[in-house]
């Protein structure tokens, strides 16, 4: 194909590092959790997850700051199945904003798959993430 981002929607270890995961997120921004159609985080928006729902996911991955941006840091991403709450389409959603100086909170894991590798990542603090990206 022409996309070197593989297939967004698919399982297999990817470009990414895409892994099989299990577990269940609950939203922890007040802005709710941007759903978009592939890893990166330029990819197409396909709505938002409000705060307080928790959704399953069944996949991770890292979206990879580009190397000529500074102000931006690699971020864990969530593959969430469709047909999940505030999810009809599916998507991939991010654990935390991805400013270098406002790594705010998005999600929570509330049960999750310890292959998942980020079972034990620390939220940071939660105040203050008001003001993080739009995207």
């Amino acid at each position: 194909g022409t996309s070197s981002l593989g297939d967004a929607a698919g399982l297999d270890a990817g470009p990414h590092g895409k892994r099989k995961a299990a577990g269940r997120l609950r939203v922890v921004s007040a802005r709710g959790a941007t759903v978009r159609e592939g890893v990166p985080i330029e990819s197409q928006t396909l709505g938002t997850i409000p705060f307080g729902t928790e959704v399953e996911f069944d996949a991770t991955d890292t979206a990879r700051a580009p190397p000529h941006t500074h102000g931006v840091v690699d971020v864990v991403r969530y593959h969430i199945p469709a047909l999940q709450p505030g999810c009809p389409t599916g998507g991939w959603i991010s654990h935390a904003g991805r400013r270098r100086v406002d790594q705010y909170p998005i999600v929570q894991i509330i049960d999750g798959d310890k292959g998942a590798g980020v079972a034990g990542t620390s939220l940071g603090a939660a105040a203050g993430g008001a003001d993080g990206l739009a995207k």
